[in-house]
C-alpha cells in the first residue's frame, strides 16, 4: 500500500493508516459547567438570544455570526447559547455580546426529549437561570432542538430559523415566526407542518468584505496549508457528514488528475467523527498515492481556503442554502456544484451543474475550469457580482429587523410561582399529547 502524506493542522503524517487529527474535545469547561464568554459587538438595546446546538465550524454558526453583526448594536443587545462547543472555534464570540456555552451533554435527553417542544427543566437548569434572571425581547432558535417550551414558559417571542429541513421539524413548535433560508426550505415547512407559525424567506448572506480580494493573501495561504505554489488546488469546504459526500471530492481529485497530474487538493472542514475521515483517507488517499491537505480553521481564517483555491467542489446531496457557496463567490472561485436543496437559487446561470453522485462529471468541470482561462475569469467575476448583488448582509438584516419588531411584544407583569407551575404543566401535556412513539437511548 502507497504511504500516505496527510498534512493537518499539526504537522505531516505519513503513515499507511492515518492517525486521528487534531484534538476533538468539544467543550471549554467540563460537562455540565456553563461557560459565558464576554464578546466586542457592544450592543445596547432589546435583548435578543440566538440559540443553535453545536459551535464546530458549521454554516449555521456562520449564519449566526453575520446576523449579529448585521443588525444594529446601537438596537439590539445579542447573546448566543449553544449546547456544546469545539474549542477552537470560541473566537466566534467577539461577534456577540455573549456566548454562553451550557455543556450539557446531548446523551441527557432522550430522543422524545431532543425532538419535540417539551424538554424537562431539570435537564435545562443552568439555562432556565440564565433566562430568569434578565428579560429577553426574542429568542432565535437557529436550525435545532432546544427547549422551546421553556422560552414559550417564559413568555419569550420565539422566531424558529431553518437552514435545513428534516424529519425532526415535524412538531408544530410554540413559535410566533419562522424563517426559511431557501424556497425550498419553506416548500419543506410547508410540506411536514401544514399548521406552521408564519413562514417568510431570507436568504442567507454574508459579510462580503471578509472574502472579496482574498486572492491577494495567495502566496501567504499556500504557504500556510503546505502546498505548491504554482501549481492548481482544488478545495473541498465543509464538515466531513455523509450528506455533505466529501469521499465524492476526493473521488473527483483522483479522476482529475489524470489530466492534471500537478493538481492538489486541499480540505478544509471539521469531522466530528474523525473515524470517517480516517478511513476515507486511508481508502482514497492511500490507494492512489494521493497527499491530502486537511484543516480544520477557525472562521476569521477561513478566507485562506478560498485565497489557497483555483476551484471549489461541492458535492452535497442536500442544502438548505449553502454558505460555502456564497463565501467562495465573493472570493472570487468558480464552483462545480450539485444543485440539491437550495444550491440553484445561488448557482443557477453560473458555476458548472453537476448530478449528486457524478465523481466524473465534477472531475469533467473542474478540469474544464483550469484549462480555459476566459471560461474561469467570466465565472469568477459573476459570481462575485451576484453575491454581492443579492446577497448583501445590509438587506438581511433590514429584514430580520423588521421580523422582530413583529414578534417582539410589551413585557407581561412577573409570574407568581403558581403560574410557572401552571405553565410547565400545560408544556407537558402539550408535549405528551404530542410525543412520537418512545424510542430506547442508545447503548
Amino acid at each position: 500500500m502507497t504511504t500516505l502524506r496527510h498534512t493537518t493542522n499539526k504537522g505531516v503524517v505519513r503513515a499507511t493508516r492515518v492517525v486521528r487529527g487534531p484534538g476533538s474535545s468539544p467543550n471549554p469547561g467540563s460537562l455540565g459547567e456553563p461557560v459565558t464568554i464576554r464578546g466586542a459587538r457592544g450592543g445596547r438595546g432589546q435583548r435578543i438570544g440566538i440559540f443553535w446546538s453545536y459551535l464546530c465550524g458549521g454554516g449555521v454558526e456562520t449564519v449566526n455570526r453575520d446576523l449579529a453583526e448585521g443588525l444594529s448594536p446601537d438596537k439590539y443587545l445579542i447573546d448566543a447559547y449553544v449546547w456544546q462547543a469545539r474549542p477552537e472555534f470560541l473566537g466566534l464570540a467577539r461577534s456577540f455580546d455573549s456566548l454562553t456555552i451550557l455543556n450539557q451533554d446531548f446523551e441527557d435527553f432522550t430522543p422524545q426529549e431532543r425532538l419535540g417542544p417539551f424538554t424537562p427543566v431539570a435537564r435545562c437548569a443552568d439555562f432556565q437561570r440564565m433566562i430568569a434572571a434578565q428579560w429577553y425581547d426574542a429568542f432565535i432558535v437557529s436550525c435545532c432542538w432546544a427547549p422551546f417550551w421553556l422560552l414559550h414558559m417564559h413568555g419569550i417571542p420565539i422566531i424558529e430559523w431553518w437552514h435545513g429541513y428534516g424529519l425532526w421539524n415535524t412538531w408544530d413548535m410554540p413559535s410566533q415566526a419562522i424563517v426559511a433560508v431557501s424556497e425550498t426550505t419553506k416548500r419543506q415547512i410547508e410540506l411536514f407542518r401544514p399548521h406552521h407559525a408564519p413562514l417568510t424567506v431570507i436568504r442567507n448572506a454574508i459579510r462580503t468584505d471578509r472574502y472579496v480580494g482574498a486572492r491577494r493573501h495567495r502566496a501567504e495561504a499556500r504557504q500556510r496549508f503546505g502546498l505548491q505554489p504554482e501549481a492548481p488546488v482544488m478545495l473541498y469546504c465543509g464538515r466531513f457528514s455523509s450528506e455533505k459526500r466529501p469521499a465524492d471530492a476526493m473521488q473527483a481529485f483522483v479522476c482529475a488528475r489524470e489530466q492534471l497530474p500537478e493538481l492538489q487538493l486541499l480540505l478544509v472542514g471539521t469531522c466530528t467523527v474523525p473515524e470517517y475521515f480516517v478511513q476515507l483517507a486511508r481508502d482514497l488517499g492511500c490507494r492512489w498515492g494521493v497527499d491530502t491537505w486537511h484543516y480544520t480553521l477557525p472562521h476569521d481564517e477561513v478566507y485562506l481556503a478560498y485565497a489557497a483555491a483555483d476551484v471549489m467542489v461541492h458535492p452535497s446531496e442536500w442544502e438548505g442554502l449553502g454558505m460555502v457557496l456564497l463565501e467562495a463567490m465573493a472570493a472570487g472561485v468558480p464552483i462545480v456544484s450539485t444543485f440539491a436543496g437550495g444550491c440553484a437559487e445561488v448557482l443557477e446561470g453560473i458555476g458548472a451543474r453537476v448530478e449528486v453522485g457524478d465523481v466524473a462529471g465534477m472531475a469533467r468541470e473542474v478540469v474544464r475550469f483550469l484549462t480555459d482561462a476566459p471560461l474561469w475569469q467570466q465565472t469568477s467575476e459573476a459570481g462575485q457580482l451576484r453575491v454581492t448583488a443579492e446577497f448583501a448582509l445590509r438587506d438581511q438584516a433590514a429584514h430580520v429587523d423588521a421580523l422582530l419588531q413583529q414578534v417582539i411584544t410589551p413585557r407581561p407583569e412577573p409570574w407568581t410561582a403558581a403560574e410557572h407551575k401552571a405553565r410547565e404543566l400545560q408544556a407537558r401535556h402539550v408535549a405528551l399529547e404530542r410525543a412520537p412513539p418512545p424510542t430506547p437511548r442508545s447503548a
